[in-house]
């Protein structure tokens, strides 16, 4: 019966409610943010790039990477380009969607999966709301991953619900199919998602269950193998080309990662070792599955840090390992049982693994609301920035891959990928600047700070400094509106 047990109490009710509102405002500066037709991120354009392809009914990795690569599996493209189809939506809107409804599945696994492990039903909420509010809080105003159109969110929620599937498999072989189906589907969107299928594997080897570890992993191959055979063979042939692309690693991007890391999650983290601690001292049952869970997404997210171009969306699933650890012990060290004071305490505690980021909430929310008329006023010049582009001829390199594909135009250059595959050596900086130098590209569009970025010498946000110094010299500013400018070729002579 204490399975069941709501502790309700004023302590719990008080942080629940906090939590609650707390996210409201997060969600609310997201919704926002996404009826704008500005880029939220500019992965945005480039995952709208790949649905647009699978809308179309082109192949994904029909040709060797160039300029441009689809480095995902083709999953979450697919997902998304079936939302826009049914819906009759576009793809950025679909994709949007599709992040809200991921995100909610993720916040919906955390509290589930904290009850599984035996958290009372209050505190796996609080669960489930403290995820919430460390991964929508955003990291400035209109910058945030949910409501984005990125897969990250939905490779977690299918991560997340094979997570809860383990958990309440037992002896029923049709849900441990089905999480290792459901762990196999989050690898497909994102390849990043392993540390949570590691984890369950390691346990499932240190307690010698070798007849579920045998169902689990053949139940994975099974569904790989469809997959992976889809991937290979009906979407071009040069899927392991693009998806295992060499890219620019370095301890030092890694380093500010973590950082920030700390920043936005530090009570978080260290709740969760404090809850580790408390569960291995009265030997929970659970306390082997749950110190492989956080290891192993810890170990993973930092390691995979280390690459160009990676943000804080690839420590998501170590943020929800940690809510879920933070709240199983509280049911024990808090019974409720009515003490004087009792409820404060509980109160903040419920409240410091969210610590980190609770602060963020309001100034997000005000925000957006401060930053709202010049939003609007930015997206009537983006509207008209993008009337400019469609009627340029040809196609053209672009920095905002959402406005150049609204205008109706396909991306041949994706400034992130080669600036990366110039780092790498795998891209001659100089051939590429030439290319500039020949005015091989009818039009430029770039973004973000444009003045600063045309004055002088030296490197672009996205251009190195040979690329960047050759549009300096070969194109001129030929329509400025917003943020946005439009270069087109300087004529012969200049």
């Amino acid at each position: 019966m204490a399975r069941f047990q709501l502790a309700i109490g004023r302590g719990g009710l008080a942080a629940a409610f906090v939590l609650s509102v707390a996210l409201a405002g997060v969600l609310y500066a997201s919704f926002v943010t996404s009826l704008s037709p500005l880029s939220i991120l500019y992965s945005e354009g480039w995952n709208m790039a790949h649905q647009v392809t699978v809308l179309e009914g082109r192949p994904l990795y029909g040709s060797a990477p160039t300029f441009t690569v689809a480095n995902y599996p083709p999953l979450s493209f697919y997902v998304v380009a079936l939302t826009a189809g049914l819906g009759g939506l576009d793809a950025l809107v679909a994709g949007r969607l599709v992040s809200f409804a991921a995100f909610a599945l993720c916040c919906g696994m955390v509290g589930l999966c904290a009850w599984l492990f035996g958290a009372r039903l209050l505190h796996a909420a609080c669960a489930a709301l403290t995820f919430g509010i460390v991964v929508a809080a955003p990291i400035a105003v209109g910058i945030g991953w949910v409501g984005a159109n990125e897969p990250h969110l939905l490779g977690l929620a299918f991560s997340l619900a094979g997570l809860a599937a383990f958990l309440l498999a037992g002896p029923r072989r049709w849900l441990l199919v089905g999480s290792a189906v459901l762990i196999a589907a989050a690898v497909f969107t994102k390849l990043s998602f392993v540390a949570i299928p590691v984890a369950l594997g390691l346990h499932l080897l240190a307690t010698r269950d070798w007849r579920r570890l045998a169902v689990w992993v053949l139940a994975g191959i099974g569904a790989t193998i469809p997959m992976l055979a889809w991937t290979l063979f009906a979407e071009g042939g040069h899927a392991l080309a693009h998806i295992f692309f060499e890219r620019a690693v370095s301890r030092w991007y890694a380093v500010p990662m973590v950082m920030t890391l700390i920043e936005r999650c530090g009570t978080l983290l260290l709740a969760a070792v404090v809850a580790l601690g408390l569960l291995w001292a009265w030997r929970h049952p659970q306390r082997g599955l749950l110190t492989l869970l956080f290891a192993s997404t810890l170990g993973f997210s930092v390691f995979f840090s280390a690459g160009n171009g990676v943000a804080l969306n690839i420590f998501f699933d170590l943020m929800a390992v940690a809510a879920i650890v933070c709240f199983v012990p509280f049911g024990e060290v808090w019974p409720e049982t009515g003490r004087r004071g009792q409820g404060v305490v509980l109160a903040m505690a419920l409240l410091l693994p969210a610590g980190s980021t609770l602060g963020v909430a309001p100034g997000a929310v005000w925000g957006v609301l401060k930053e709202q008329r010049a939003r609007v006023e930015l997206a009537t010049s983006y509207r008209e920035m993008g009337r400019q582009l469609a009627e340029l001829p040809g196609d053209i390199v672009c920095e905002d891959l959402v406005l150049c594909l609204r205008a109706g135009k396909r991306v041949i250059y994706d400034t992130y990928f080669v600036d990366d595959q110039i780092r790498v050596g795998r891209l001659d900086g100089a051939a590429v600047a030439g290319l500039f130098a020949a005015r091989s590209f009818p039009a430029v569009q770039l973004g973000q700070d444009v003045p600063a970025t045309l004055e002088g010498r030296g490197p672009m946000r996205r251009f190195p400094t040979l690329v960047a110094n050759s549009i300096r010299d070969n194109y001129a500013v030929a329509v400025a509106s917003g943020k946005h400018v439009i270069l087109r070729p300087r004529p012969a002579g200049q």
